[in-house]
C-alpha cells in the first residue's frame, strides 16, 4: 500500500516537471528559433493547459473506476 502511494506521488510529481518543462522550455525555443509571437505562444500554451486539464479529470475519472 505504502508502494503505490509513493509510486503515485512520484508519477504526479514527474507529470508537474515535465508540465513545467513544456512550459518555460518550449516556449522559448520557439522564439528564438523561430520568431513566433508572443500572442500565438499564448494560444499555443493555453490549448497545452487545457489538454492538461482534460487529462488529468479524465485519468481521475478511469483510475477511480478500475482496481488496482
Amino acid at each position: 500500500m505504502v508502494a503505490s502511494a509513493i509510486a503515485l506521488l512520484l508519477c504526479g510529481i514527474t507529470e508537474r516537471l515535465c508540465y513545467s518543462g513544456v512550459v518555460v522550455f518550449f516556449p522559448t525555443y520557439l522564439q528564438t528559433t523561430y520568431g513566433v509571437t508572443l500572442g500565438a505562444l499564448a494560444i499555443g500554451l493555453s490549448v497545452v493547459a487545457a489538454g492538461n486539464l482534460g487529462g488529468n479529470l479524465v485519468g481521475g475519472r478511469l483510475a477511480d473506476r478500475f482496481r488496482a
